[in-house]
């Protein structure tokens, strides 16, 4: 069901990037293939529902009032799988300032985020996101983490590799932003490149979620060629960011992090 979900996912990226190609690349890189098709990691369900939403937000329906309701509709059941999907909120709400209804989207996203708003009286739910018990000496993702000493070499390799192009894409998004002007389109993707550095223990699948972060870039008015070059260049770094996935083929044992 998920591998069916992640070519669902796949279909909406090529259409919205208007390149079927990224659309396979997303569906064939080993994230996909490993952490979900093998491990059944959830985040497809997300990015189906952010994907969804952001293909109601096209130039050519997003002035009509059902289209703005199903958007904030579905970024709000996004954000009810996990709350990293509330990063868009700021590039949803810049667009209601087009032409068209207003009331009736927000109201749409309250209701349909109102578990999670309710959830976070009850128990820590944000601090959950950004804090964890433990501490993975493994990352690659955390700020302040080097290697383990007993590492492998290859695993080595593919750690500074993902520090790297983490680092690459965070400056890209952040340069794309002030040339571009358009800094809600990169919030998110910046934002969840920033985030993975400071929470202390990000999981090796959390780069999933990123292409449908970066889904909205160059996509609103006015038409930018240079952002949706920008977006190519982030989408074409995105499968460097998980070589995690690469580590467990063709076992998935974990001693291959110490061979």
């Amino acid at each position: 069901l998920l591998t069916v979900m992640e070519g669902l996912n796949a279909i909406l990226l090529g259409r919205l990037t208007r390149s079927w190609w990224l659309g396979l690349l997303y569906w064939a890189t080993p994230s996909s293939i490993w952490w979900v098709s093998h491990e059944g990691q959830p985040d497809p369900l997300q990015n189906l529902l952010i994907l969804g939403a952001l293909l109601f937000t096209q130039q050519a329906v997003f002035a009509r009032t059902g289209a703005r309701v199903a958007a904030f509709l579905l970024l709000g059941l996004a954000i009810q799988v996990k709350l990293f999907a509330v990063l868009l909120l700021p590039y949803f709400l810049w667009r209601l300032r087009e032409p068209g209804a207003r009331a009736l989207p927000l109201l749409a996203l309250v209701a349909s985020g109102l578990p999670s708003l309710v959830a976070q009286f009850h128990y820590p739910m944000v601090q959950c996101v950004l804090d964890t018990p433990f501490y993975q000496k493994f990352s690659a993702y955390a700020w302040d983490t080097l290697p383990h000493p007993m590492a492998s070499p290859r695993f080595k390799t593919f750690f500074w590799t993902m520090q790297v192009v983490i680092y690459l894409a965070t400056l890209i998004c952040l340069v794309g932003a002030m040339k571009t002007r358009r800094w809600t389109e990169f919030i998110a993707p910046a934002a969840f490149l920033i985030g993975l550095r400071i929470m202390s223990a990000a999981r090796p699948w959390y780069p999933l979620l990123f292409p449908a972060l970066a889904a909205p870039i160059g996509q609103g008015p006015p038409n930018s060629v240079t952002a949706r070059h920008l977006r190519l260049a982030l989408l074409l770094l995105w499968p460097l960011m998980d070589l995690y996935s690469l580590i467990n083929f063709p076992s998935p044992d974990s001693h291959v992090l110490l061979n």
